[in-house]
């Protein structure tokens, strides 16, 4: 495929196709480029005959990948032509009902009577007011019942160009809303035409990931539910979107030698991280967590076994993309700060925007914080509590997907690590991020959505905790 970049920042690229492409070509080359592991989001525009995407790999291997796909040549499953396809046509159907509405009103206002109107108004408000009686009749107190109120309102007053505006918004809203459920019904059905080759097998307390046709009757199959379908594992067919977990650890093996012996530090180790969750790994000094985090951080690699991040095996990389990897993906906060002595609050977060190629503004981040008043200070002249908000704002400052904390609140009282888990917990929250916090307090472990227990280098056991405690509540 021969191109111009008309547009590139690190880790993006949008490109001018040379080649005059048609729709059809357009849809083999977004399903081509999404299915492939280094591409993080592919966009295209067959208006303009461009092409977008975001992509986890070097800027040379992007390129050499873009000029290699060419749609006359990649091999696409039918199914998720015909899903491209559908989502397209369900978005021209919706586009259309939403401007034939907007004409409807026009067409009104200018050739339609007033008295004729009116009474078309009074119709429309009739349906909004029966809805919100029956809500009041069932003792329910629900948004209709406020829109048939200022709808009610304004018919009164004879404000009728009120009344008009306030239905055309809520029919233009009812439409958005179903359009949205279908494009969800849509998607949801073509998640699930699928077949499974590996599922995650309960042995000994450890999940194992096994070829599905060793499953056996009253086997105990492990599934993590994403944000679409609950599946982890190897999925053989059907579409990318139903493997939704962010972190996946397969049979990791992690091995220190030295002149005199040997030390497990990881045996076999596996478990999957779902996208937004609050994550403790929990155990006694040299069960394996500080070795689990750096793995998981690009900092170690593993002896045995497979990290996949995103749907790419970090385990595999090279140094140079390690540290690309380190910049984009993770960030990292440490129990004695790691902060630069020499630096101000605001050098020590500003300085990340150097590596990080989608860096937060580093002022906002400590306000976010609540150290805007200490912008200038240098680390020596803060609390603990304070130094460790300083480098949670780092953290957050490069905008990872995950956030690591080893021992967060360690070397901090009760009273402020308390704060600072708070901090964290809202940060999860406000941000999407995943967190994922090592430490040997197990009350902790009590504001998690998930607890991953690990001892003598394996993982004892994976419980999700539906109605996590928060901060305040944990008892030190």
């Amino acid at each position: 495929m021969k191109f111009k970049i008309l547009h590139e920042i690190r880790g993006r690229l949008r490109i001018h196709i040379l080649t005059q492409y048609s729709q059809d070509d357009f849809d083999r080359l977004y399903c081509a480029l999404n299915a492939n592991r280094v591409i993080k989001r592919c966009k295209v525009y067959p208006a303009t005959n461009d092409l977008m995407i975001e992509y986890m790999c070097g800027r040379k291997e992007a390129l050499a990948l873009l000029c290699q796909t060419n749609p006359n040549t990649v091999t696409v499953p039918e199914h998720a032509l015909t899903s491209v396809a559908a989502a397209r046509e369900l978005k021209r159907q919706y586009i259309s009902r939403l401007v034939g509405k907007v004409a409807a009103r026009y067409f009104r206002r200018w050739f339609i009577p007033k008295y004729i109107r009116i009474a078309i108004l009074a119709v429309k408000a009739a349906r909004y007011i029966w809805k919100a009686l029956k809500c009041l009749l069932k003792g329910k107190l629900e948004v209709s019942v406020l829109d048939a109120t200022a709808i009610t309102v304004s018919l009164i007053r004879r404000d009728f160009k009120t009344a008009g505006s306030v239905m055309f918004l809520l029919e233009i809203g009812e439409i958005l809303e179903d359009w949205t459920h279908k494009k969800s019904i849509s998607d949801l059905a073509g998640s699930m035409s699928l077949n499974v080759g590996k599922v995650w097998l309960k042995t000994e307390g450890q999940p194992v990931l096994v070829k599905s046709s060793e499953i056996r009757p009253n086997d105990e199959i492990i599934v993590g539910t994403g944000s679409m379908i609950p599946f982890d594992g190897i999925v053989s067919d059907g579409e990318a979107l139903v493997n939704q977990a962010i972190v996946k650890f397969e049979d990791v093996t992690r091995i220190y030698t030295s002149v005199e012996h040997e030390l497990k530090a990881l045996d076999k180790v596996s478990f999957t991280l779902d996208e937004g969750k609050f994550v403790v790994i929990l155990g006694p000094s040299g069960a394996g967590k500080s070795t689990l985090l750096n793995l998981l951080g690009g900092l170690d690699s593993p002896n045995e076994g497979t990290i996949t991040v995103n749907g790419r095996d970090i385990s595999t990389l090279s140094d140079n993309e390690l540290a690309d990897y380190r910049a984009a993906t993770v960030g990292f906060v440490f129990q004695f700060y790691n902060l630069i002595p020499t630096l101000t609050v605001y050098e020590n977060v500003q300085l990340v925007s150097q590596i990080a190629p989608d860096a937060l503004d580093a002022k906002k981040m400590i306000g976010e914080v609540g150290l805007t008043d200490h912008l200038h200070n240098f680390p020596v002249e803060l609390s603990g509590g304070e130094q460790q908000r300083v480098s949670i704002a780092r953290a957050l400052a490069k905008n990872p997907q995950i956030l690591l904390c080893d021992e967060p609140t360690g070397a901090l009282d009760s009273e402020t690590g308390v704060m600072v888990l708070k901090l964290l917990l809202s940060m999860a929250k406000n941000y999407g991020k995943t967190i994922v916090i090592v430490t040997h307090n197990q009350s902790i472990a009590k504001m998690a959505d998930v607890v991953i227990r690990v001892k003598n280098g394996k993982i004892r056991s994976i419980s999700e905790q539906d109605n996590p405690m928060s901060a305040d509540e944990v008892e030190w």
